[in-house]
């Protein structure tokens, strides 16, 4: 429940946002609209800051779960009143949830059923809030593409692997030549790099 409420707030507080954004840049927003966000986790080991004499975090382990903002739209009309131009930036990735703990099945099955049966029932019936003296439908769509192929083969077990996969291509631009969704996993790798990061810095 405390899960559920959380996401809720914060995908609330992310419309919100949003659309002030869009009303600064003079967009008409209509009552109805369209929320779309990406969702995922990733794992990393051996981080040498939970390592330090002075921190009292003795697992090396960080595990994070994410989701990034890509649009909002009118429900109605589909006109795009705030579109995610950097969605494969950590800096659009926020935290959903981070555990210090190895990557293991058992965690993966533990972040599936605490999360996503709450993400599925928000799918359902959207959010509604009221903004300013407006009250806003806002219906929902999640995609969960942000894995790498480890954590997929933990939930799926064995994976097929086609030619391509991760190719790009040459020249000016690294536009990935296949459409598989392992181009949209490094961000939330990323992230936990960076929250190492700021913890050094602390």
């Amino acid at each position: 429940m405390v899960e559920e409420l959380w996401h809720n707030l914060d995908m609330m507080l992310t419309s919100k946002r949003l659309i002030e954004v869009a009303k600064s840049q003079g967009k008409h927003v209509p009552p109805s609209l369209h929320y779309t966000e990406k969702i995922g986790y990733d794992g990393a080991g051996s981080m040498s800051i939970y390592r330090s004499p002075h921190n009292p975090q003795v697992e090396p382990n960080i595990f994070s779960k994410m989701f990034t903002p890509l649009s909002l739209t009118s429900s109605l009309t589909h006109n795009i009143l705030w579109k995610n131009e950097t969605p494969n930036s950590s800096k659009t990735n926020r935290p959903l949830a981070i555990i210090a703990e190895k990557e293991s099945d058992d965690l993966i099955e533990f972040i599936n059923k605490t999360f996503e049966p709450k993400e599925d029932q928000l799918r359902k019936p959207g959010i509604q809030f009221d903004h300013y003296g407006i009250m806003y439908n806002v219906q929902i769509e999640i995609h969960r593409n942000m894995k790498d192929f480890k954590i997929r083969q933990m939930e799926y077990g064995d994976i097929k692997k086609s030619r391509n996969d991760y190719n790009t291509r040459k020249g000016l631009t690294s536009k990935p030549l296949s459409d598989g969704e392992q181009h949209f996993i490094t961000i939330t790798h990323q992230y936990i790099n960076l929250t190492n990061w700021i913890l050094k810095i602390m």
